[in-house]
C-alpha cells in the first residue's frame, strides 16, 4: 500500500534529481529519482524486513539459492545505482537494525559497517551453544559494540550478568526484549539506561530506575511466580505509560493480597490486557485510571478453561464501557468449536480513532451470548444513549433464536440509534432480526432508528443432505414486511431507508419473481422512505 502511495504520489509531483541521466538506444525506461528510490529502501524495511540472521550452518545452506534471508537488502542488487544509494549514510540506519548474531562473522562485521555510527539493533535471540559457557566470537563483538545499542533482544543471564559487572551505561538504548525461564532465578539488572522508552519483559520486571521513563511496555506474568502486589508496585513506577500490553498466565489465589490504591496513567493510549481466568482481569485492570481518549482492548485467551462469568469480565473495564465519546457499537460472533465461539463487542467512535475505544473478546456458548447481550446496558448507561450505529456481524442462526429476547432488551436500551447494520448472517437470521424489530406493546426496540443495511448474506444451510433448497423469498420479505409495517402504523412512522448490498450468496435458490414482487410490495406501501438495491450476487 505503501509503495503504491509512493508512485501515485510522485505522478503529482515535480521529477526529483538523479545520480546519473545516461541515454540509451533501447527501449525508453525512464529511471525513477533517487528521493523515490529512498522512499522505496525505507518502505521495503517495514514491510518485508530480513529475517533474524541467527541460524545453524545447515539451514543458512539450505537457503543458499535464494533470497528469502536477504528481506529488503534484495534492492541493493536490483543495479549499481540503487546499491549505491542502498549503502549510502542516508540508509545507514536500515542497516543498522539488522545488525544480528550470525554464526558466519563476517556477514555481521560486514552490516555494521554499513550501519556506520548509527544506533544498532543487537539480536541475542536463536543463539545455538555447542558448549553452554563458551563465549562465541560474535558475543565478544556484541559485547564491544553493546553501548551503542538502542535494541537489545533477549540476552541471556550470561550477558546481563557481564553487563552488570561492568557497570556499563547503555546511553541511546531505548528498546529492551528480557525473558526468564519461570523456574531460573535470575540476577538483578544492575546496568543503567537512562534512555529506555519501551520494554517487552516476559516473567522478569525492571529495576525502578529503568521502569519509570518508560513509555510503552509488553509484559507477560506468570502468576504463579510474581506476587499482584510485585506486579501493582511495579506499574506504578511506570506511570509515564502511553502503551501498556499485560498477558496474565493464571490467576492469584483468594488469599493473594489485593492492593486498594488506584494507578493513574494520565499519558496512557493504548492498552491491551489478555487473560486466561476472569478475576485475573479484575486484578490487572480494575485499579487503573487512565483518560477518556483510550483504545482499550480486552482479551480472554483461553479456549480449554471454564467460560468466564459475564459480570466480573463487564465489572473490569465498566469505565472503559461507558463513555459519552462512543457512537458506534458492533456484536460480532467469530467461528468457533465444540459449542464455543468467541464473542466480540467494540465500542468506538465513527468519527475519529483517536477518541478511543473500548473492545471485549470472550469465548461463550449461546446461553452466555443472550446473557451478555443482557447485560450490557446496565454496564452502559452513559453510552447506550450516545450510539447512532448498531452492527451485528455473523450472527450464527442458534444464536438468533436463543437471543431474541436479549436483543429486544438491548435495542430498548439504545434509544438514539439511527443505523443498524446486519452482515455476514445467513437469509433467515437477517430476517429475524429485522423481524424483532416490529412495534409491539412494550417500549420499542431501537426508537430512532433510520437505516437498515444488509449485507454479506448467504442461504441456510441445508441439515438433511438434500443439495440446495431453493429459500422461500417471499416468506423473506414478509417477514421483513411485517416488521416496518407495525413501525409505520405505530408513533415510530416508516423507516428512512432500507439498504442491500454487498456480496449475497446462492443466487440459485433465490426466486427472482418473488424478489421484485417484494420490493415493490415496500415501495407500494411507503414502508420505507428508499429502498436502496445494490446486491452483488455470487453463486
Amino acid at each position: 500500500m505503501r509503495l503504491r502511495n509512493i508512485f501515485h504520489r510522485r505522478r503529482e509531483d515535480k521529477p526529483g534529481s538523479t545520480v546519473t541521466d545516461h541515454s540509451t538506444s533501447a527501449t525508453y525506461s525512464p529511471k525513477l529519482p533517487d528521493d523515490v528510490v529512498y522512499e522505496l529502501f525505507e518502505a521495503a524495511a517495514l514491510v518485508y524486513p530480513p529475517p533474524a540472521l541467527v541460524m545453524t550452518p545447515a539451514f543458512a545452506r539450505t537457503l543458499a539459492h535464494t533470497h528469502t534471508s536477504l528481506g529488503w537488502i534484495i534492492l541493493t542488487h536490483i543495479c549499481q545505482r540503487w546499491r549505491a544509494i542502498g549503502l549510502s549514510a542516508r540508509l545507514a540506519h536500515l542497516w543498522a537494525r539488522v545488525v544480528c548474531l550470525d554464526w558466519k562473522p563476517s556477514a555481521v562485521i560486514a552490516i555494521s559497517q554499513r550501519a556506520r555510527e548509527c544506533p544498532l539493533t543487537i539480536d541475542y535471540n536463536g543463539i545455538i551453544r555447542t558448549r553452554p559457557h563458551k563465549h562465541l566470537p560474535l558475543e565478544a563483538w556484541a559485547s564491544q559494540y553493546i553501548t551503542n545499542a538502542d535494541v537489545l533482544i533477549e540476552p541471556s543471564d550470561a550477558h546481563v550478568n557481564e553487563v552488570n559487572r561492568r557497570k556499563l551505561v547503555l546511553p541511546v538504548l531505548r528498546e529492551l526484549h528480557l525473558y526468564r525461564h519461570p523456574s531460573i532465578s535470575s540476577a538483578p539488572i544492575e546496568w543503567e539506561a537512562p534512555g529506555l522508552k519501551c520494554a517487552r519483559l516476559d516473567t522478569v520486571l525492571l529495576p525502578n530506575r529503568m521502569a519509570q521513563g518508560l513509555r510503552e511496555l509488553h509484559l507477560r506474568v506468570y502468576t504463579h511466580r510474581m506476587r499482584l502486589t510485585a506486579l501493582c508496585d511495579f506499574l506504578r513506577i511506570c506511570s509515564l505509560l502511553e502503551v501498556l500490553d499485560v498477558n496474565v498466565m493464571g490467576e492469584w489465589s483468594e488469599d493473594e493480597e489485593r492492593p486498594g490504591d488506584q494507578l493513574p496513567f494520565d499519558h496512557l493510549k493504548q492498552a491491551n490486557i489478555v487473560v486466561n481466568a476472569d478475576q485475573a482481569a479484575v486484578d490487572v485492570w480494575k485499579p487503573v485510571v487512565g483518560p477518556a481518549h483510550l483504545v482499550f482492548s480486552l482479551s480472554f485467551a483461553s479456549k480449554k478453561s471454564p467460560l468466564p462469568i459475564p459480570p466480573i469480565l463487564l465489572d473490569a473495564c465498566a469505565r472503559e464501557m461507558d463513555s459519552l465519546l462512543y457512537d458506534t457499537m458492533e456484536v460480532c460472533v467469530l467461528d468457533g468449536c465444540t459449542g464455543r465461539s468467541d464473542l466480540r463487542l467494540r465500542l468506538s467512535s465513527s468519527s475519529s480513532p483517536s477518541l478511543g475505544s473500548c473492545e471485549l473478546l470472550f469465548p461463550t456458548d449461546i446461553t452466555m451470548r443472550g446473557a451478555v447481550l443482557s447485560l450490557l446496558p446496565s454496564y452502559m448507561p452513559t453510552a447506550s444513549s450516545h450510539i447512532r450505529t448498531l452492527t451485528l456481524d455473523a450472527l450464527v442462526p442458534e444464536m438468533v433464536d436463543a437471543t431474541q429476547e436479549s436483543f429486544r432488551t438491548l435495542g430498548r436500551a439504545l434509544t438514539e440509534v439511527e443505523n443498524l447494520e446486519l452482515r455476514g448472517m445467513d437469509y433467515w437470521s437477517a430476517a429475524m432480526h429485522v423481524h424483532m424489530l416490529r412495534q409491539t406493546r412494550g417500549v420499542p426496540v431501537l426508537p430512532a432508528l433510520q437505516t437498515i443495511r444488509i449485507s454479506d448474506v448467504y442461504p441456510p444451510e441445508i441439515s438433511d443432505g438434500s443439495g440446495l433448497e431453493t429459500t422461500k423469498t417471499q416468506e423473506w420479505w414478509d417477514m421483513i414486511t411485517t416488521a416496518l409495517m407495525t413501525r409505520k402504523e405505530s408513533e415510530l412512522g416508516a423507516v428512512g431507508r432500507l439498504v442491500l448490498n454487498g456480496p449475497w450468496a446462492g443466487k440459485e435458490s433465490w426466486n427472482g419473481r418473488e424478489d421484485h414482487e417484494g420490493r415493490k410490495n415496500m415501495r407500494a406501501n411507503a414502508l420505507v422512505d428508499e429502498l436502496i438495491d445494490e446486491r452483488v450476487w455470487i453463486d
